[in-house]
């Protein structure tokens, strides 16, 4: 858990732009057969919005976002997103956005699993621990040199992390930065924030359990 606020990264410099790093798909999941069998129940239980299988596989100590990170049991955690407000719709599209982005990596010790791959924790760097940076989704993301449906692709990111300026509101477009200065745009179906929705599972007594399935900033 003590990891779950960064993202793994591969610092590298390009010989066309420079930016901060890159987040690389990856599925460790196959490497442990239990697991495997746990995310596919987990996957399935989210599709029919199954609360039992969310009541027997979550783990002893879960988190919840309250006022960042809040430790809680069992108990706590169904209350959160269960009570006759939600009625866990909140969990529901958490973990539906998580399958959909895919992927996910081990933490050193091999007893924890976080989803999805752009928060898979492999090695640490502080830049992570921030708000203002994205990911690109692919090899091939469209860099725009204006943010209107007539402009020119002038480059592309390739699985790239890099830094949103927030400056002004741009209709289906963000503001990022390449080469530490050039004010660009990308769309932002084809990026996720590395702060971002992410689940952690961890092993008890040989079963794979649910520990938190949200955004915590």
């Amino acid at each position: 858990m003590k990891y779950i606020f960064f993202f793994v990264t591969l610092f590298y410099f390009n010989e066309t732009y420079c930016q901060l790093g890159k987040v690389y798909p990856k599925n460790e999941s196959k490497n442990d057969s239990s697991l495997i069998h746990f995310i596919s129940e987990l996957k399935l239980a989210t599709q029919k919005r199954d609360k039992v299988f969310i009541e027997q596989s979550l783990a002893t100590k879960t988190y919840i976002p309250l006022e960042g990170v809040e430790i809680s049991n069992k108990e706590k955690f169904l209350d959160y997103y269960f009570d006759a407000q939600y009625t866990g719709s909140i969990l529901w599209d958490n973990l539906d956005y998580i399958f959909k982005i895919g992927g996910g990596g081990f933490s050193d010790s091999k007893d924890e699993y976080y989803l999805p791959y752009t928060s898979a924790n492999l090695s640490v760097n502080d830049m992570f621990s921030s708000l203002g940076l994205v990911v690109a989704l692919s090899d091939s993301v469209p860099v725009f040199d204006a943010p209107h449906d007539n402009a020119d692709i002038i480059n592309h990111l390739s699985f790239d992390v890099v830094e949103v300026t927030y400056e002004g509101y741009h209709k289906d477009y963000l503001e990022v930065i390449l080469n530490l200065s050039d004010t660009v745009y990308v769309k932002p179906r084809d990026v996720i924030p590395t702060v971002s929705i992410r689940a952690g599972l961890i092993k008890e007594e040989g079963k794979w359990k649910l520990q938190y399935a949200d955004a915590f900033d």
